[in-house]
């Protein structure tokens, strides 16, 4: 399993860099964009609160397509208030990830994205900690400030039983 994600980040990045080339050929120029994020991770169990995770985004824009545009996305959260559990330790949870992501056309917009996330979870005061690479799902949407700025809101599943609901900002160079 852990080789055919691999794989599939793999393909990813090469699909990535074909159209990209491709674009570039037809004389569309790739856009650069950076990005940050603000939202709860929530564990689906018993006893967890929420923690608050922070996270950063680059990204790049290949194409735009009738409907909209494809982009390429590394993602970086870390936890900054952990979660607790009741009666027990705090947790905090650490992500990096890949996507592919698509945005609809219009001031207010859709977006959606799929790839592979690793995630690192840890309890507080215990030896050792979990940690995986697992595919990664979001919807969300986002509204133009302007050319350069949108904000956006994001509902992401990073894995089977951890979600990351956030709220962030997007600027493009």
């Amino acid at each position: 399993m852990k080789l055919f994600r691999i794989i599939a980040v793999l393909s990813i990045l090469l699909f990535a860099v074909v159209n990209a080339q491709a674009a570039s050929a037809q004389g569309v120029k790739p856009t650069p964009y950076i990005g940050g994020k603000l939202g709860l991770m929530m564990v689906d169990g018993s006893g967890f609160d929420d923690a608050i995770n922070a996270g950063a985004l680059v990204g790049m824009t290949l194409n735009q397509v009738q409907a909209g545009s494809l982009a390429v996305e590394a993602e970086l959260t870390l936890t900054l208030v952990d979660g607790e559990i009741s009666g027990g330790p705090d947790w905090d949870v650490t992500t990096l990830a890949g996507y592919g992501v698509y945005r609809s056309n219009g001031p207010i917009y859709f977006k959606g994205k799929a790839g592979l996330v690793y995630w690192d979870f840890d309890l507080d005061g215990f030896r050792g900690s979990s940690d995986d690479i697992d595919l990664s799902i979001g919807i969300g949407g986002g509204l133009k400030i302007s050319d350069k700025a949108a904000l956006e809101l994001e509902y992401t599943i990073i894995e089977s039983d951890l979600d990351f609901l956030s709220v962030g900002f997007k600027i493009n160079f």
